[in-house]
């Protein structure tokens, strides 16, 4: 994003737009995976998907320059990734027992921030050596062969390992009761829970996505310079999910704990706005900060929560339809964020992160409530 902008291919606001566009596919493929992830094998859904998100990349090498190519290569991209990660997390669901699968999606949940470090590896590579289209190629190639290395390898990983099978209510009438108790819980969860998760993703990787640019903008540094600063967001990023796992712990509800990441969030983005321009080094402590705490709340909301629904057979379903607002409000987020930079500056974009934080926060609080209803109907 910095070498287009800084070479002038595209604007803030088109930029933002492509990034959008990513974002919005993904998060609306997510509902259809999300579903079809409880039905289908998820090795022909992870590896598809893969194989896709990879020729996009490598056709975006020839591409890159041209707005509309790019806008709908980088859509499909995001099409494409939406089929791995409910799969994934259904294998989880699939292989391990009640202790063992939270233990599981914690773990997985840290490739997510070691993937973004490969990607800033690559992109700094890449840039000085050959340029912002080879960033393209290399990871077009990458995730080709992570494709190879799953189809071929997943077969060999699980065909010894049991399929751990959750047991239903012995009495049929009762556990049709449960059930209709915990469709309602649900139904009335979701509809509430939308806001505080949507804007997580909106700070997630709506943040995370414009680091580098601010980095840059704000301290007049090369691109180089400000990928290497940012590299260290993916490391904090990692202590997130177990940070997250042992606070919650303790406080015995995801939404609670959300809701005190939502907090620290907050009071990292108002030391940015009225200290960031102090230090180089203070602008990075706070936005890993932020990163980090959004990370956690991604643990919470998108990775242990769905792990619950298990026993009913719907984790890919719970996490289709979380991930799909996560990353609709991160798309929102990307394009307003570059409108109205454009338009009003840093500043009041970072206003913007601050009553989002803060919004979040207090809808977690109802939230936490349902949601502590839900366990104890469910007992999951």
């Amino acid at each position: 994003m910095p070498e287009l902008l800084r070479d002038g291919v595209f604007t803030n606001t088109q930029t933002a737009t492509i990034s959008s566009c990513l974002f919005i596919t993904y998060g609306g493929g997510q509902i259809f995976s999300g579903f079809i992830s409880d039905k289908l094998d998820p090795k022909k859904l992870i590896s598809g998907g893969l194989f896709i998100s990879s020729l996009c990349n490598i056709l975006l090498f020839f591409f890159c320059e041209n707005f509309a190519a790019t806008m709908f290569l980088w859509g499909l991209n995001g099409l494409a990734q939406s089929t791995v990660w409910s799969p994934l997390l259904r294998i989880g669901s699939l292989y391990f027992d009640e202790e063992q699968k939270n233990r599981f999606g914690v773990n997985l949940s840290t490739t997510v921030p070691l993937g973004t470090l490969l990607s800033y590896l690559v992109s700094l590579f890449a840039i000085r050596y050959s340029g912002y289209k080879m960033v393209f190629l290399s990871c077009g190639l990458i995730v080709l062969a992570a494709c190879v290395l799953f189809y071929f390898g997943y077969g060999r990983v699980t065909k010894n390992l049991p399929v751990f099978r959750y047991a239903k209510a012995e009495n049929a009438t009762v556990y049709r009761k449960i059930e209709r108790q915990l469709l309602f819980s649900v139904v009335i969860f979701l509809v509430v829970c939308c806001l505080p998760t949507a804007i997580h993703g909106a700070l997630k990787d709506g943040v995370t996505g414009w680091v580098p640019v601010f980095i840059g903008e704000r301290f007049s540094v090369g691109t180089d310079f400000s990928l290497l600063l940012t590299m260290i967001l993916p490391i904090v990023n990692v202590t997130g999910a177990y940070i997250a796992k042992f606070i919650n712990r303790f406080l015995k509800n995801e939404l609670f704990t959300s809701l005190l990441f939502f907090g620290v969030a907050a009071a990292a983005l108002c030391i940015l706005l009225f200290f960031g321009d102090v230090s180089i080094y203070l602008t990075v402590i706070c936005l890993a900060l932020i990163t980090n705490s959004m990370f956690a709340v991604n643990i919470l909301l998108i990775t242990l929560i769905p792990l619950r629904f298990a026993a009913f057979g719907k984790t890919g379903t719970m996490t289709g339809l979380l991930n799909a607002v996560t990353y609709l409000g991160c798309g929102i987020s990307m394009l307003t964020s570059g409108v109205v930079l454009d338009h009003a500056g840093w500043n009041t974009v970072i206003d913007m992160w601050i009553i989002m934080a803060l919004s979040a926060a207090i809808l977690c609080i109802p939230c936490a409530l349902l949601w502590r209803r839900f366990v104890r109907v469910s007992h999951c």
